[in-house]
C-alpha cells in the first residue's frame, strides 16, 4: 500500500489508530499482569504467610507456656499459683492446638514443599518431648508447693503472705 497517495487527513487518522490499538493493547497487558500479581500476592497470603502466622502463634504459645511454668514453680501465694496453673494449662492447650492447625494447613497446602514438612515433623517431635518436660516441672512444682503447706501446717508457720518480718517476729522474740 502506497501511503504517499493518501490525504493528509488519512493518514492522521491511520496514525491515530495505530496509537489507539497500541495503547489498547498495552492497557490489555498491564491488566493482565495486575491480575497475575493480585493472584501471586493472595496465593502467598493464604499459603507462605498463613503458616508463617501459625509458626508464630506455636512459638509464642510455648513461650507462654514456659514463662507460665517457670513462674508456677516461684510464686508463692495461692492466688498467685491459682493464676500460674491456669496459664499453663491454657498454654499448653494452644501449643496443642496450633500445632494441630498448622499440620492440617501443611497436609492442604500445594506450595508446601518437602523442607516445610520436615521442619514441622522436627518441631512437632520437640514439642511432643519438650510438652512432657513442662507437664512434668508443673507437677513437680505442685507437689513442692503441697509439701511446703503441709509443713507449714504441722509447724504453725504461717503461710509466705505473712511475710518475712512477721515469721520472724513470731519465731525469734527480740
Amino acid at each position: 500500500m502506497n501511503f504517499s497517495g493518501l490525504k493528509v487527513k488519512t493518514k492522521l487518522w491511520a496514525g491515530f489508530g495505530v496509537m489507539a490499538v497500541i495503547v489498547a493493547a498495552v492497557s490489555g497487558a498491564a491488566l493482565h499482569w495486575l491480575n497475575q500479581s493480585s493472584t501471586r500476592v493472595e496465593n502467598y497470603l493464604s499459603g507462605v504467610a498463613a503458616r508463617e502466622r501459625m509458626v508464630i502463634a506455636v512459638q509464642s504459645a510455648a513461650k507462654s507456656r514456659a514463662i507460665a511454668a517457670r513462674n508456677l514453680v516461684l510464686v508463692t501465694t495461692p492466688e498467685d499459683r491459682t493464676k500460674e496453673l491456669a496459664a499453663v494449662t491454657k498454654a499448653h492447650e494452644e501449643v496443642g492446638q496450633s500445632l494441630a492447625t498448622l499440620k492440617s494447613h501443611l497436609a492442604a497446602a500445594k506450595d508446601a514443599t518437602p523442607q516445610d514438612r520436615a521442619l514441622f515433623d522436627k518441631v512437632a517431635g520437640i514439642e511432643e518431648q519438650y510438652g512432657k518436660v513442662a507437664l512434668v516441672i508443673v507437677g513437680l512444682a505442685q507437689r513442692r508447693q503441697a509439701r511446703r503447706r503441709r509443713r507449714q501446717d504441722e509447724c504453725g508457720m504461717p503461710s509466705a503472705a505473712g511475710g518475712a518480718a512477721d515469721r520472724h517476729r513470731r519465731f525469734h522474740p527480740l
